[in-house]
């Protein structure tokens, strides 16, 4: 009986490797012939994806990593050395990692949201500066990403200045 069981589970586990292998392989065609038939694409969803794969991880792993590290600071090998200590187990909330969670947070979700302005402002400079239309859009994205000198002279006419 045991035997059965086992090349069964076996025989499901290859079937269902070889039928994610093949659903792979067809999801990966897709893709390329999709890169391949608009280049420009590539420059724009791999980076664009890439940031906010980063940007969502330092909101949802990066805590998890940090409470382990803390976790694996307490209670490894230092503690060995120092031997057994009269003070209390010192809690996450008070500790170290947990002071660095949220400035880490943040400063990679604003280097992530500026990284995706900074591609748009390429973006937009390249549709839209040649055709003259899109003026705000091209605009807007120079203000976040270059700063304010250098976007705001373009508001104001010639005249003024």
């Amino acid at each position: 009986m045991s035997e059965k069981a086992h090349c069964s589970a076996t025989d499901a586990s290859t079937s269902a490797g070889k039928n994610l292998k093949d659903l792979n392989d067809a999801i990966t065609l897709h893709v390329q012939e999709l890169f391949s038939n608009h280049a420009d694409l590539e420059k724009v969803v791999v980076p664009l994806g890439g940031t906010l794969i980063g940007a969502a991880m330092a909101w949802f792993v990066m805590p998890i990593v940090l409470r382990k590290l803390h976790k694996y600071a307490s209670e490894g090998p230092l503690m060995t050395i120092w031997g057994v200590s009269t003070k209390k187990d010192m809690s996450y909330q008070t500790s170290l990692w947990s002071a660095m969670e949220d400035p880490a947070k943040y400063v990679i979700t604003f280097m992530a949201f500026s990284q995706m302005l900074q591609l748009l402002h390429q973006a937009f400079q390249i549709i839209f500066h040649g055709h003259g239309r899109g003026h705000l859009s091209y605009l807007l994205c120079g203000f976040f990403t270059d700063g304010k000198l250098t976007s705001l002279p373009m508001l104001w006419p010639n005249k003024l200045l």
